[in-house]
């Protein structure tokens, strides 16, 4: 479980750049400046933490009153509705309460809706969908369309948090159609990544996740909102672990655990430690993880959220059971289902169940995890979440192996394989892959814009130089500002090219280095084990390596130029008689390797041959009217 700080509404800010260490915000060095004197302008100095932001307003409330005290109350339930819930319930309802002479005023709307997230972080669900549902009526009567769009936000998220994913999907994008309705650019964003939390940890849609978060991140970096952008790249770290890219997961929790802490925001600290915890135990590193969760489980117990200690419980639990301290793993195991049950979060509720049911399977208690998958089963098909359902028929056909049950193995795994095949098939793949070829257009398209900018700074440059001698001081700025940002977006051009082959245009080895992990996961996901009768005939990842035969005779009769026309037709040739979405790579000198995604063993050698009659059927025509082939 990738613990997060849940799908969330970020207030929005006012206009200021803040530069918070680990996420570069501002632009050009002018672009820095002029947000700078923004903010001294629009905003007094601001704390560095949430607390500290929290302090300064309790203050201030101190000699406010009437509309003024109001807005403050407000500001403070806003505040602190993720971390300090009872806080927020008690100012909400005193701020509710001197707007009673006010019916139509929208700040009934903006504080029943951030109650109703207080609520939900104290594990308080009824109250919580009280709350929300309240100010959603409240904005439909007095025409207050962006209050009610996030209610309707805050109601998603409670659904979710509650195992109903399908209506969590659905409030989400009624919210997001009224933002962009109202062209709502921090509200769309927060709604994208809504969307791509519950794709991605209750409904296994990767690559849509993916495009939802990196959609918001987008949005949030233009907008320069540090917190949200922190979000952001947890949520796209949450995604990268889940398909098997744990370094590139690693490396986005530790950018949105620089900027949480030094936001010092102690609740979503804990998230993405929990994060990087299980990341860690997936690459069998579990004293790292167990070091995270334990660290998150001690800023949960502080801030009070049941459901957040719940989950940190079980985290810890899962990094116990790796190390082989199974009464610590069961005794966090058993509180976290506990507490799940207590709050009726079912989704916590399957995960624990699952983990207890692996726990004792190990432990030689076959009959005890059989019982506990049958559970965690129930409680997945009350959720319809696929991903609940295929995890736990999975443990179950291990707990029924185990048992000695073959026959009662054998038909729950063949429905681990069923849903299994309905979440990773070869469509997955291919979006997946057609995700990477478009934004690799997008960064390449972002590229020659940035060109094209250059130039025309530079022209415009010149021409003041001509003109304008006064500037000078500014002109010499800008230039150190373009020189800086000309390497910066070389050294990501570097990177680009580095893996591909710069003679034929396929990947190349450092490529497939980089993503063979995301494949492997899946196939481990899709078909653990050995291989067993009835197995599904598309869960293979398939090598081939090809070698050109006598390519050195080529080179040495021909010229290295011909050598290379050879190779450049031969990956041509290959990647015309493969499909879109396994890869070739030149794996050195005159080798080739095909990994063929998604497909079936047994039709491998077939394919190997067609591959190898193709290449031997092929004229490579060469200057001066010669040919050869290979």
């Amino acid at each position: 479980m990738r613990l997060l700080s849940g799908p969330c509404r970020v207030a929005p800010r006012r206009a200021f750049v803040r530069t918070v260490a680990g996420c570069a915000l501002a632009g050009t060095v002018l672009g820095a400046l002029a947000g700078t004197v923004l903010g001294a302008q629009a905003v007094p100095a601001r704390p560095t933490t949430a607390r500290g932001r929290v302090q300064q307003l309790e203050q201030a409330l101190d000699t406010a009153h009437g509309r003024g005290r109001i807005e403050l109350l407000a500001r403070i339930v806003d505040a602190t509705r993720s971390d300090a819930g009872a806080t927020a319930l008690a100012r909400g309802a005193e701020a509710l309460a001197a707007l009673r002479e006010s019916p139509t005023d929208t700040l009934h709307v903006r504080i029943g809706a951030e109650m109703a997230w207080a609520a939900m972080s104290l594990g308080r669900y009824d109250d919580a969908t009280a709350h929300a549902e309240r100010a959603i009526a409240t904005a439909r009567r007095i025409g207050d369309e962006r209050g009610r769009a996030r209610a309707i936000s805050n109601l998603g998220t409670i659904a979710q948090r509650r195992g109903q994913p399908d209506r969590a999907i659905a409030l989400f994008e009624e919210a997001l159609t009224i933002q962009r309705r109202l062209g709502l650019q921090a509200e769309i964003a927060n709604s994208l990544n809504n969307l791509g939390f519950v794709r991605s940890l209750d409904l296994a849609d990767y690559p849509q996740a993916l495009t939802d978060h990196h959609a918001a991140l987008r949005i949030r970096e233009a907008l320069g909102d540090s917190a949200a952008i922190s979000l952001s790249y947890n949520n796209i770290g949450i995604v990268e672990s889940r398909i098997g890219q744990h370094d590139a997961a690693i490396a986005s929790f530790r950018k949105a655990l620089a900027i949480r802490r030094a936001l010092g925001e102690q609740g979503r600290v804990a998230s993405t430690l929990s994060n990087m915890g299980d990341t860690e135990l997936d690459r069998g590193n579990a004293r790292a993880a167990l070091t995270a969760h334990r660290e998150a489980l001690a800023l949960r117990e502080t801030l009070g959220d049941p459901g957040a200690v719940a989950y940190a419980h079980r985290n810890l639990g899962a990094s116990f059971q790796a190390l082989g301290a199974v009464d610590s793993a069961r005794y966090h195991l058993t509180t976290a289902t506990r507490i799940g049950g207590e709050l009726g979060d079912r989704g916590l509720t399957v995960r624990t169940l699952l983990a207890l049911a692996t726990l004792e399977r190990g432990t030689g208690a076959a009959a005890t995890a059989e019982a506990l998958a049958t559970r965690a089963l129930a409680v997945a098909d009350s959720m319809k979440s696929p991903e609940q359902q295929r995890r736990a028929w999975e443990q179950l056909a291990a707990a029924r192996e185990a048992r000695g049950d073959h026959r009662g193995a054998l038909a729950a795994h063949r429905r681990y394989a069923t849903i299994s095949e309905a979440i990773f098939t070869e469509a997955t793949a291919g979006k997946v892959a057609n995700l990477e070829r478009r934004w690799l257009a997008e960064r390449a398209q972002r590229e020659l814009d940035r060109v094209r900018a250059e130039q025309a700074l530079e022209r415009r440059t010149r021409t003041v130089q001509r003109n304008v001698a006064i500037v000078g001081g500014v002109l010499v700025a800008l230039a150190a500002a373009g020189l800086g940002w000309r390497r910066h977006e070389r050294a990501r051009l570097a990177e680009e090219l580095s893996v591909t082959d710069a003679l034929t245009g396929v990947r190349n080895r450092r490529f497939v280095q980089q993503h063979l992990s995301l494949d492997v996961a899946t196939v481990r996901r899709r078909r653990p084990g050995p291989l067993r009768p009835g197995r599904a005939r598309d869960t293979d990842l398939v090598f081939m390596l090809l070698d050109l035969d006598h390519f050195k005779a080529v080179n040495d009769g021909l010229g290295h130029a011909a050598g290379d026309a050879v190779l450049v037709e031969a990956a041509r040739v290959i990647g015309a008689n493969v499909r879109e979405t396994d890869i070739v790579a030149r794996w050195g000198g005159e080798e080739f390797l095909v990994i063929m995604r998604f497909t079936d063993r047994d039709a491998a050698t077939a394919q190997a041959e067609r591959l190898r009659a193709a290449i031997a059927a092929t004229v490579v025509e060469l200057p001066g009217h010669r040919t050869v082939q290979v």
